[in-house]
Order: structure tokens, then C-alpha cells, then sequence
């Protein structure tokens, strides 16, 4: 089932997630992959979703890893290594925008399969940088958070203007239809027509006799 995103400031991405475990709903690792599949993207992770579970799910095609379209992470846990970079990173929960944030080079996640069979990957550039991504939401953490004060501030700025611009197309819309609505209305006399009372109906006439009854009579 797809479950729509938690979008910042919502205080509950800031929750810290609790490992899955064997007896958690797997309907939930359904919603996760459903809602990815709605989505789209690089990748998502449980807690977007409102499910305060390590879980995360990647797109291998697009991160260079496989031809997979989907790859599941349960409970992945990573070894950072190499340089730190600068990444330019976009987030479901914080749209409308995209920021440069720190991210190691390399790294290798460990993590279990649907089956609860143990896996790792050694990853590296976007991949790598991705895969911290997704297990930062697990951690109450979004990119936000990785950025400079001021850099920060101004990409809230930013992001806030853009949440009024869209609000007010919003309401622009819902007047003109109210309007369209109330004139559609007026058209038709603004109310339903009252259904005419038996005493009001027009007697019908009486049928006029055709010649040869007249004739017939006399």
C-alpha cells in the first residue's frame, strides 16, 4: 500500500528508528517498497513513510549497482571510509530544493535481505553517498542537518517561500472553482425548482366533439 511522505518540519522525522525484526508485519516492508514504486528516485527509507523501522530501499540501475529496479536494506549498518566531498542531495521529505552535503567516498553496508540472509556492498561515489542518505533518515537526520548554519538558513528561506507559492496557487484554485461553482448555481436560479402542488395543475380541457357525433345528437 503506498503511504505518502513525511515532509519537513514534521517532528517526526526527527524520531531515531528501532531494528526490524522477524516478527514485525512484512506488510510494512510491502508499503515500503509500494510507496517506492510510486515515488521513484534513488532510494527511500522506512521512517519517510511514517514506519520507525531501519529499513531502506535503493535503485541499483540507477546507482551503477545492479540491473535491479529495487534493492531492500534491513537493518543496514555502514563502514565510512575515504575523502569527504560535497554532494548535491534532493529529499523527498525536504522538496522543492536540493543542497551540497558532506559525504564519505566510500563505504560498505552490511545489511539483511527480506530471507534475513546477511549481505554487504562496498560502495563508493553517488552509490555510497545515496546509501548514507537513506540511513541518516534512520537516525532522525536529514540533509539539513549536515549543512552549514547559514547555508541552512537560506535553503529554509527558500523552502519556505516556495511551500507559500504553492499554498496560494492552492487557494487561487479552490476560489475560482467555489466561484465557477456558485455561478454554475445561479444559472440553474440558485436553488432546486419546487415541484408543482396537485391544485395548481392546469384542468385539462375538455375534448371537442368531431362532427358526426354533433350530427348523431340531433
Amino acid at each position: 500500500m503506498f503511504r505518502k511522505v513525511l515532509e519537513w518540519p514534521d517532528s517526526a522525522l526527527k524520531n531515531k528508528s528501532v531494528p526490524f525484526t522477524r516478527e514485525d508485519p512484512t506488510s510494512w516492508i510491502d508499503d515500503l517498497r509500494d510507496s517506492f514504486t510510486v515515488t521513484g528516485g534513488l532510494g527511500l527509507a522506512a521512517p519517510q513513510i511514517g514506519i520507525f523501522r531501519r529499513a531502506i530501499v535503493v535503485n541499483p540501475s540507477h546507482l551503477s549497482i545492479s540491473d535491479d529496479e529495487m534493492l531492500l536494506m534491513i537493518n543496514p549498518r555502514l563502514e565510512l571510509s575515504g575523502e569527504t566531498y560535497k554532494n548535491n542531495e534532493g529529499c523527498f521529505s525536504v522538496p522543492y530544493t536540493a543542497g551540497n552535503v558532506p559525504r564519505y567516498s566510500h563505504c560498505k553496508v552490511v545489511f539483511y535481505n527480506e530471507d534475513w540472509e546477511e549481505q554487504w556492498l562496498n560502495l563508493q561515489g553517488l552509490a555510497a553517498a545515496c546509501v548514507q542518505h537513506e540511513v541518516d533518515h534512520l537516525d532522525g537526520i536529514l540533509y539539513l542537518d549536515r549543512m552549514g548554519r547559514m547555508s541552512r538558513q537560506l535553503l529554509i528561506k527558500k523552502i519556505k517561500k516556495q511551500k507559500k507559492k504553492l499554498a496560494d496557487l492552492e487557494r487561487a484554485a479552490q476560489e475560482e472553482f467555489d466561484k465557477d461553482h456558485a455561478e454554475l448555481l445561479a444559472g440553474f436560479g440558485g436553488k432546486e425548482k419546487t415541484k408543482t402542488t396537485h391544485s395548481r395543475k392546469r384542468k385539462p380541457k375538455p375534448r371537442r366533439k368531431s362532427k358526426r357525433q354533433r350530427s348523431r345528437k340531433k
